[in-house]
């Protein structure tokens, strides 16, 4: 298989092998979290410092504005969240983790480090950050595309 197709589908593989196993472990769990909603408690949490909004979380996950209303009602009735008026006006609604997120957080971090463990075992410190510069490339690359993309349609349309 040429090299290139071969390197694409095992990103997906790897995607969506973690993604499976990700929500079988937690399934287990008396708070269970899907991947994506666990995904969106994270960054809400590490960004924290600043008021984050469901416009925020469409475009850091590329993600639909319903699919993200979706999660975050979810999130909501499980009281992992909390929606509030925002600073920028009625428009906008602030989105903040709660304790019990939170603490719904820590217990899925045990759950991930020993995860990431076993994905990573064998694999040397040198040879990880290889993957991930490669990666970073990779994604540089797709985004310039997209770049050219819009300044060719905007030029030619």
């Amino acid at each position: 298989m040429e090299d290139r197709i071969r390197f694409f589908n095992l990103v997906k593989q790897i995607q969506k092998e973690g993604r499976r196993q990700c929500d079988k472990d937690m399934k287990g769990q008396e708070a269970w979290l899907t991947k994506a909603q666990l995904d969106l408690l994270i960054y809400i949490k590490e960004h924290a410092d600043k008021e984050v909004h469901a416009k925020d979380l469409e475009e850091y996950f590329n993600l639909s504005n319903p699919t993200i209303a979706g999660i975050l009602s979810r999130l909501e009735q499980k009281q992992m969240i909390l929606r509030k008026k925002s600073k920028e006006g009625s428009r906008y609604k602030a989105i903040t983790i709660t304790p019990i997120g939170e603490a719904i957080l820590r217990d899925m971090q045990k759950i991930g480090d020993q995860f990431g463990a076993q994905a990573l075992k064998g694999i040397e410190p040198t040879e990880l950050k290889k993957v991930l510069d490669t990666l970073e490339k990779v994604l540089k690359n797709i985004q310039e595309r997209e770049e050219k993309n819009v300044k060719d349609t905007k030029t030619n349309g």
